[in-house]
């Protein structure tokens, strides 16, 4: 039996204020134009709503528009300034810490980020040193300017199912260079990571596959929001929780004080606790 626990975590408005929007008002860019009117009316002419959004991106990138000469290397330095939710990242050693009371099977936590969002933004984060692997939106550069210029990959609300199986299956690396060995067969025994250890946490209509498979397949699923938007918490019960779609729907502060931090706790625990019951019957 494994003894992999795995969380895994959304990145916009689940661990940080979404990073886009934070980029867009840094360079003076005015964020509900942005996405209220001009990604809108692409995903409304039928644009994947991922493409939309990276193709006004890179409209912005053009030469005397406001993200002139946006780089990769630009994304990673503006990902050092992002800010993350109350608890961050000190949760991840206080679960660790967890893991070591359990010493019959010692238990590990493995902890990825599966984002829409762009790559090097979290990979430039004063929490990627935290994680075990992320996947988001990469993009590849002009060779003369190296202004990101056109995706070389997408996460959208499928995609990030997929990464979820490599997960699971225990893919690694490897899924890279070579994404079709996901689809390849193996058995539930012999899974790295089974969903009954993974715990994911999301905060949009976006993670609703991710929910599905994984709490359809027994595992813990948390759905977060923004109280201050009265929207955002009516969306979340009748999108999340009325369906049962999540098993818990929380505020995303991650302290041992608030909500969401005691619950994870709790579902690290409840995981270690059943992979030590069942070492000891074994």
């Amino acid at each position: 039996m494994s003894h992999v626990i795995a969380l895994v975590f959304d990145f916009d408005d689940t661990l940080t204020p979404d990073s886009t929007t934070q980029l867009l008002v840094h360079h003076g860019i005015d964020p509900e134009d942005f996405w209220g009117n001009k990604v809108a009316k692409r995903v409304l002419a039928g644009w994947d709503p991922t493409l939309a959004f990276l193709e006004e991106i890179f409209v912005l990138t053009k030469p005397g528009n406001p993200l002139e000469g946006l780089s990769n290397a630009a994304l990673f330095e503006f990902g050092k300034t992002l800010k993350f939710y109350p608890g961050l990242p000190d949760i991840f050693e206080e679960l660790r810490a967890i893991t070591r009371e359990y010493p019959l099977t010692l238990p590990t936590i493995e902890v990825y980020v599966i984002s829409g969002g762009f790559e090097q933004l979290i990979r430039g984060s004063t929490i990627a040193p935290f994680l075990t692997d992320c996947w988001g939106v990469s993009c590849v550069e002009l060779e003369d300017t190296h202004t990101i210029a056109r995706p070389s990959r997408i996460v959208d609300f499928t995609a990030k199912t997929r990464f979820l199986f490599e997960i699971n299956k225990g893919v690694g690396k490897d899924g890279r260079s070579n994404p079709f060995l996901v689809n390849e067969y193996l058995s539930p025994d012999k899974r790295r990571v089974p969903f009954s250890n993974i715990v994911y946490c999301g905060d949009g209509l976006t993670d609703v596959p991710s929910f599905s498979v994984v709490q359809a397949r027994g595992g813990t699923t948390f759905a977060l929001f923004d109280p201050a938007r009265p929207s955002g918490v009516k969306r979340a019960w009748e999108k999340f929780l009325l369906p049962k779609r999540v098993s818990n729907m929380c505020f995303p502060r991650y302290t041992a004080d608030d909500e969401l931090g005691v619950l994870l706790r709790m579902a690290v625990r409840s995981i270690c606790s059943q992979l030590e019951t069942s070492a000891k019957i074994g």
